[in-house]
């Protein structure tokens, strides 16, 4: 009997005590010392107060949303470009033990040009960089293009730096990531599309949350995603090889 058909022969009552522990397994920070020296750095912080400020990051991120109330596409481009919070709930995201595990797997599915579409505070930008490849991020200008940029320098990497608060993206992709990014978009179809256009044949395309129904609490910053963008890709010659991992045939 498989591992997955014995838990689902499981009582309730332990299904769902093994799926609290799962949950606290997963959540686990691995603390990435390298990003938090890096990050205390920058902010001229202690690591103790750069901590705290990665663990509080996503509620004050989302407290801020709220506070400020931005109701057009302009006002929500503008939260993106002054919030403080968004490096710091970013990086304990990606510290969390199935995150870290997931952009590990990122970076061994990624080839040829990529393309780190939302790169956010660049940490996954500066991991694919380090492993050789050719690497552009884009992402709207604001305090997290302002960090990455200073990480990439501080790392001495080469990466391309395109800043869609202005400019247009070009070109063509064999790899192109976008991850936790279309919810945040005004546009999500729209952007879907954009990002097709960009991908060469037999190219990847690394992206999650393709299906968002419900705007959570945590992050009220989100948009819904429900224009059947799964299907849209299939209709366009794409395969889901993962999840996350679709290819351009």
């Amino acid at each position: 009997m498989s591992i997955t058909s014995l838990v689902k022969a499981l009582p309730r009552p332990i299904k769902n005590i093994l799926r609290r522990l799962y949950n606290i397994w997963r959540l686990r920070l691995i603390v990435d010392n390298k990003i938090v020296d890096e990050v205390s750095e920058y902010y001229e912080l202690s690591r103790k107060e750069t901590m705290r400020l990665m663990k509080s990051g996503r509620q004050l991120n989302a407290d801020l949303w709220r506070a400020f109330h931005p109701k057009s596409d302009q006002e929500k481009n503008e939260f993106y470009e002054f919030t403080p919070f968004y490096i710091f709930e970013l990086l304990c995201w990606h510290m969390q033990r199935d995150q870290r595990n997931f952009r590990n797997a990122i970076v061994e599915a990624a080839h040829g040009e990529v393309l780190d579409f939302g790169g956010g505070s660049g940490d996954l930008t500066a991991k694919l960089a380090e492993v050789g490849l050719s690497v552009t991020y884009a992402d709207v200008h604001g305090k997290t293009f302002d960090f990455a940029k200073w990480l990439f320098k501080k790392r001495k990497l080469s990466v391309k730096m395109v800043n869609l608060s202005k400019d247009r993206l070009g070109g063509k992709y064999d790899t192109i990531i976008c991850i936790d990014v279309i919810e945040h978009v005004p546009d999500p179809k729209e952007t879907l599309y954009m990002i097709v256009s960009l991908l060469n044949r037999g190219g990847s395309l690394i992206i999650t949350n393709l299906e968002v129904e419900e705007i959570l609490e945590t992050h009220p910053m989100h948009n819904k995603v429900d224009f059947g963008a799964e299907e849209y890709l299939a209709s366009h010659g794409f395969i889901r090889e993962k999840p996350w991992l679709w290819v351009k045939k």
